[in-house]
């Protein structure tokens, strides 16, 4: 049997605007499923190599949505406590890995109870933005036990030093339907696009882990790879991305089907684009040398 716990959720804390849009992810189950395209290889023997997971470790995991990542860590075989916050995302998530060496809670991380101490390491991909940063680590280095690992990646859906085959033909069509959606880089336009992707701020995300005082200095690792669309996989990875889903539906729907003709059309009917997964690791300090003890 396993393992399903439920937390309430802060309001009114200034964070109401990523509260809205996380909240749309559950919408768009099979879209996440079938266009994430999931996360380098490299990423996990790094976790491998470095961080505790193996056989038996102790994984805890923030938003793992369908399990991009939790299969992977299952397959090495940790034991994962998933905290997701979609319950739509959490049943499909029971669907995808009905064993029980997945637990389940469902609930925003920041207000979800989670033991102290308990885990080795500490994962989320491409979604500890939606976390209030400073609460979030809190949490992390709380549950975290003495040398295990807090480890934060994001994907980047482009690379300014390689070419994006769709980056032009995206323009195009957001200036047509969406051109709200021009300058927000969360719409996945990158390159040419004003700001720099959350995950690679890098000084900025370094930062965020020193000024809690429970970390080791933490390290930045960059992996560049590249993935392969076909039209209905662009549909489905676009339909995923929080501005999009923010959009009135009808126009969602007709800036998906362009964005689909587009790579039948004048793409011939696949798209390889270059990403980016920026990782960042950080080991929980022993709790007398953080100023932790006792609690």
């Amino acid at each position: 049997m396993v393992d399903e716990r439920v937390g309430g959720e802060r309001v009114g804390d200034g964070f109401d605007v990523h509260r809205q849009r996380r909240a749309l992810f559950g919408g768009a189950v099979d879209r996440y499923e079938r266009g994430r395209p999931g996360y380098p290889e490299a990423v996990y023997e790094l976790l491998e190599r470095g961080c505790g997971l193996g056989p038996g470790a102790a994984v805890l995991e923030v938003g793992p949505g369908p399990g991009q990542v939790t299969g992977p860590l299952l397959a090495r075989g940790a034991r994962v406590t998933a905290v997701e916050l979609s319950d739509a995302l959490a049943d499909r998530l029971r669907r995808n890995h009905p064993t029980p060496a997945l637990e389940i809670v469902r609930g925003a991380f920041e207000s979800v109870e989670l033991p102290e101490a308990r885990f080795d390491l500490a994962v989320a991909a491409a979604v500890f933005h939606w976390v209030p940063t400073e609460v979030g680590l809190a949490k992390l280095g709380s549950a975290l036990r003495e040398g295990g690992w807090a480890a934060l990646w994001w994907s980047v859906y482009a690379d300014a030093e390689r070419h994006d085959p769709l980056a032009e033909p995206l323009r195009r069509v957001l200036t047509r339907r969406a051109p709200e959606l021009l300058d927000d880089p969360g719409a996945g336009a990158h390159p040419g696009q004003p700001g720099l992707h959350h995950g690679l701020q890098v000084a900025d995300r370094l930062a965020d882990f020193e000024r809690t005082g429970l970390f080791a200095p933490a390290r930045f690792e960059l992996f560049r790879w590249t993935a392969r669309h076909d039209a209905e996989g662009v549909r489905a990875l676009f339909g995923t991305f929080s501005p999009f889903l923010a959009l009135p539906p009808a126009t969602l729907q007709a800036t998906l089907d362009d964005l689909a003709a587009v790579v039948d059309h004048e793409l011939g009917g696949t798209v390889e684009r270059p990403y980016l997964t920026p990782v960042y690791l950080a080991q929980r300090l022993p709790r007398a040398a953080s100023g932790c003890a006792g609690r």
